[in-house]
């Protein structure tokens, strides 16, 4: 089944704004994007070559090897710069039938093909190439008319971009003639390079260029195969020419015999099924890599799922320590807060109210008088609240979110700088400042005052006319009821509040504490339990968010996933 028939055409779309994400979690999470995108422009090789059935032959080897200038030999023309400067090459330079169309959907987007028209003349301007773009020279040869002669930069070039270009187009090649020389034998760059040509199974012709002296070519092939085996019938040694080699080589019949060899490594690529096979073991390869990126995807999906319950657990944690240490501090604080609002909720039914602050104040004069107990009055709603903020101690707060950040950073975090999600997380705001946190509790603490002066205000809208009757009529049981609450709700007796009590205990009964004001305050005491424990969470819960936030961006689209999937099954096929 040819390869079009099995692999659309176009990308995900997903593919082609900021590549492919993952968080890094793992060691192989870190390769997938580079992987993928490798994979992208494999899979759009394949469909390239299976369109266009074109062979390529690419002119590679070491600087001063002459390369190009075996090249311009075998094209009869000088299509090529050649000269004596090194490197001579500076971008990839094609040779190509004007009926091959070879810019059409070329599969490498980062390079540009400029198409040269045919000279009326048929002369050839020479070109010395140019990084990202591939000069092509158009001609009407028809021992030319299915080959791409493609001369390229030098495998052992100091640009990186003169080596990139020569790895990527390599790719596309159907055969290589690699052309050395006696003085780059044994250089390491090229001598490896040609072994992965090799290895690759993609066929290969040596051409030992300028030979001089006694060499022969079992002394050649030995000192070449200290590196890699060359293929029996591939090694072609030509001779050094004195002038004009472009011109004098073909003469030679060293040469002519390279040429008629190369002719027949091309009939035969063509007749044969080497390329059939040759792709049905690149797509095999596409398909394996597809499994290992999907599979290494489920990895990091799963790991961070695992980092978002380390965050939720570590949260949990942080809130403990906080509550535990604020518990104490804060309880008192609001005891106060809810005898004030118990005071100025009921005080206008306390028909005792003058008896008992009379008494109140007959038993508490000699204690006045002595100094021991203050005469200033209880501090009012706003005073109450006020005191409760001011008296909250943050830098707890403050040092259970920043302990929770460090864990966070060093218990869950790959250490790897290189990792997305090591990166992002230790990004600049990030991890809350004491400033934010201190900006957070109390906001929260004001959300939390609000609530209880609205439920105190409805509370006391909602008495029920019934009710207000019954208070009215047990008076002096309602004015036992508020020292009760007072008592119950302030979490102990004073001394004050024992002697009040004993002076009109015996009027007590127990029908009188259970009335529904009694029950409405514990109900209110229990949320305010459980809102102040949230209003805490809640200082933690902002820093659990924003290392998750962390997380979103890094997480590979859905679409991007599924077009993988997709791929691998339509290789497998």
């Amino acid at each position: 089944m040819a390869v079009h028939d099995v692999i659309s055409h176009d990308p995900s779309p997903s593919f082609r704004d900021g590549g492919f994400r993952v968080p890094g979690f793992t060691e192989e999470g870190l390769r997938i994007p580079d992987e993928v995108q490798s994979l992208i422009r494999e899979r759009n090789l394949l469909i390239y070559k299976n369109k266009n059935p074109l062979l390529w032959v690419f002119f590679m080897g070491g600087t001063g090897t002459g390369k190009s200038t075996v090249f311009d030999a075998v094209c009869g023309a000088v299509v090529s710069a050649v000269g004596v400067e090194r490197p001579k090459t500076a971008g990839a330079v094609g040779f190509v039938h004007e009926k091959a169309g070879i810019e059409l959907g070329f599969p490498f987007p980062e390079f540009y093909v400029r198409v040269h028209p045919l000279d009326p003349s048929g002369v050839f301007a020479p070109l010395t190439g140019e990084p990202g773009v591939i000069h092509v020279w158009v001609h009407q040869r028809p021992e030319w008319a299915s080959v791409v002669l493609m001369d390229t930069p030098d495998v052992d070039s100091v640009e990186i971009a003169n080596r990139n270009l020569v790895e990527t187009l390599r790719r596309l090649a159907d055969l290589v003639v690699f052309v050395t020389s006696q003085e780059k034998y044994a250089d390491d760059v090229p001598s490896r390079f040609l072994k992965r040509v090799i290895e690759d199974g993609t066929a290969v012709l040596v051409v030992c260029n300028k030979m001089g002296g006694d060499f022969r070519e079992e002394d050649v092939r030995e000192i070449l195969e200290r590196e890699t085996r060359v293929p029996e019938g591939a090694l072609w040694l030509l001779p050094l020419v004195s002038s004009n080699p472009v011109e004098a080589l073909p003469k030679e019949g060293a040469f002519q015999a390279f040429v008629n060899g190369m002719h027949e490594t091309i009939r035969a690529l063509q007749a044969s099924d080497k390329r059939t096979s040759w792709m049905a073991q690149r797509k095999e390869s596409l398909r394996h890599r597809l499994e290992w990126i999907l599979d290494g995807i489920s990895q990091e999906l799963l790991q961070a799922h695992r980092w978002k319950e380390q965050l939720r657990r570590y949260a949990e944690k942080a809130v403990t320590e906080i509550v535990e240490d604020q518990h104490r501090r804060f309880s008192s604080e609001t005891r106060s807060y809810l005898q004030a609002e118990i005071r100025n909720l009921f005080s206008r039914y306390d028909v005792l109210a003058g008896p008992r602050r009379w008494l109140a104040q007959w038993i508490t004069a000699p204690l006045r008088f002595l100094g021991l107990m203050s005469s200033e009055p209880y501090p009012d709603r706003a005073e109450a609240l006020q005191r409760i903020k001011n008296r909250l101690d943050l830098s707890v707060v403050q040092s259970a979110v920043q302990r929770y950040g460090r864990r966070v950073l060093e218990e869950t975090v790959p250490a790897r700088p290189e990792s997305p999600i090591h990166q992002a997380v230790t990004r600049p705001g990030v991890l809350m400042t004491p400033e934010e946190v201190t900006r957070h509790v109390h906001h929260e603490q004001e959300r939390l005052i609000q609530w209880l002066e609205k439920v105190f205000f409805e509370l006391a809208r909602d008495i029920p006319k019934g009710k207000k009757w019954g208070i009215y009529s047990t008076s002096v049981l309602w004015g036992l009821l508020i020292l009760s609450l007072e008592v119950a709700v302030g979490g102990g007796l004073s001394v004050l509040d024992a002697v009040i009590d004993a002076a009109i205990a015996p009027f007590v009964t127990k029908g009188a504490v259970e009335l529904f004001a009694y029950t409405e305050i514990q109900k209110i005491a229990r949320q305010l339990s459980e809102k102040y424990r949230a209003s805490l969470l809640s200082v933690v819960e902002a820093q659990r968010r924003r290392f998750e936030a962390c997380l979103g961006p890094l997480m590979p689209s859905a679409d991007a996933v599924e077009t993988l999937r997709r791929w691998t099954q339509e290789t497998g096929s």
